[in-house]
């Protein structure tokens, strides 16, 4: 048993005409999963209780805050360690044969419920939630082996469509620290000349757009700090000539005015309804200086090497490594590090995680009521919302009163579950220029003029 705990696995993934495996390593409660497709190579894991992924660009992120699903995620946790004190019975099912339901909930990973068979004790079925999409792992083929008890073959459903999953061989070998461990990321990803390369921004209310070219064909795009990677449309994704497998392709040139990216990494998914062909998230933002200038209706790119704040910026203590800009701030009376700069985003969110849809936090939010409105989209899913006034705001030593804002209704429309406490879109955004700084964590901004 004690020799189990450190093994290499081989699983074998069919989903509609693809075929394809997928090697797990796994060090004890780290483990680690590589998946080749088309020749590019994919890696997500965890290390140390995080989550992590890595794309063939060898960007990697951390995903604690990333709930915008990936295909390639669709993996069970049900083989691999995980504390008790993350899990609790919730109940049972009411039909035959009777399981017991354990949810677990850690603080970095999505939520997932085992469904433990009450005659074998056998995990039978997992559930997990990551946003609004639900994942099913129906599991069989149970088999005796030197780490005991476990199937040798599961069914994936829901989110993502179907696939099958069988385990082509298990090997008990030691497995180094390193190798289990979040990668270094290398984000020299775009080409530009010169000393800045002007971004082609349309600036509207609450979004940035940017005319682009996918593979000599042209396309509309989405610039957002709140996005986590390059996200294309699935229609789209066929016009550009993309031939996606479980959600990922390589786009061989993507170009935004003078900024070229070649053989990036994207996912594709369903954007309908929200107006454009893709949505330039993380990878667009890293290797270089991204500068906004919303009064101005301007952004362009400039060398992090050499790079000097301008005159009468002052910086903002920041975190990129779940692949947006985390901040401090104070609303109400609660400081909080965890709110997203969201270039995607009209307005001030407070989430869940920061209110408890509690009235007690409310008033200490200095938060006022108000009725429910309707719905916010995201690519998460849609949440409930209600406008409220919240009496001050502060940030990066800036205050700002008498707010009109947005709070996460009781009713969370599609359980989007985000792991942030609020969002700052462009109410906040629009009264500075920003200077972001993916790789080395910083961000300075300056008073709009």
């Amino acid at each position: 048993m004690a020799g189990y705990g450190s093994r290499v696995e081989h699983w074998i993934v069919t989903a509609g005409s693809a075929r394809l495996e997928t090697v797990v390593t796994v060090r004890g409660a780290d483990v680690r999963f590589d998946t080749a497709i088309d020749g590019a190579n994919y890696a997500e894991g965890r290390s140390g209780g995080l989550r992590w992924r890595r794309t063939p660009n060898e960007l990697v992120r951390v995903i604690a805050s990333d709930v915008q699903g990936d295909d390639l995620d669709r993996w069970p946790l049900a083989f691999f360690p995980y504390a008790a004190s993350d899990c609790a019975v919730i109940g049972e099912t009411s039909t035959a044969p009777a399981a017991w339901v354990v949810e677990y909930r850690a603080a970095h990973d999505s939520p997932h419920w085992f469904f433990v068979d009450e005659s074998t004790g056998h995990v039978v079925r997992e559930i997990f939630r990551e946003g609004s999409r639900n994942v099913t792992f129906a599991f069989s083929d149970f088999r005796s082996g030197e780490g005991g008890v476990r199937p040798n073959a599961w069914h994936v459903s829901g989110a993502g469509g179907d696939a099958d999953v069988t385990i082509a061989g298990i090997v008990p070998q030691a497995v180094a620290a390193d190798v289990v461990a979040i990668p270094p990321s290398h984000t020299a990803l775009a080409q530009f000349s010169g000393p800045s390369a002007v971004v082609p921004a349309i600036f509207n209310r609450d979004r940035i757009t940017i005319d682009s070219v996918v593979n000599g064909h042209p396309g509309r795009f989405f610039l957002d700090t709140g996005t986590t990677q390059i996200l294309i449309d699935e229609g789209a994704a066929r016009n550009f000539g993309l031939k996606p497998i479980l959600g990922h392709a390589i786009v061989h040139r993507l170009s935004t005015g003078s900024i070229t990216f070649d053989d990036l990494a994207a996912e594709t998914v369903s954007l309908e309804g929200f107006g454009v062909d893709g949505i330039l998230g993380n990878d667009y933002f890293v290797g270089h200086i991204m500068h906004v200038d919303y009064r101005h209706s301007h952004a362009d790119v400039l060398p992090e090497e050499g790079f000097v704040p301008p005159p009468g910026t002052m910086e903002v203590v920041a975190n990129f490594d779940e692949g947006m800009p985390l901040v401090p701030a104070v609303i109400g009376d609660v400081e909080t590090s965890r709110v997203a700069l969201d270039t995607g985003s009209a307005d001030v969110l407070v989430l869940r995680p920061l209110s408890g849809f509690n009235p007690s936090t409310f008033d200490r939010l200095g938060i006022g009521h108000g009725g429910v409105v309707g719905r916010l989209r995201f690519l998460e899913g849609a949440i409930g919302f209600e406008y409220a006034p919240a009496s001050k705001i502060e940030f990066a030593g800036f205050l700002f009163l008498h707010n009109q804002i947005r709070i996460e209704a009781p009713w969370s429309g599609d359980a989007v579950d985000f792991p942030i406490d609020a969002i700052f879109g462009t109410q906040v955004l629009d009264q500075f220029e920003w200077w972001y700084d993916y790789d080395r964590g910083q961000i300075w901004i300056r008073p709009a003029q």
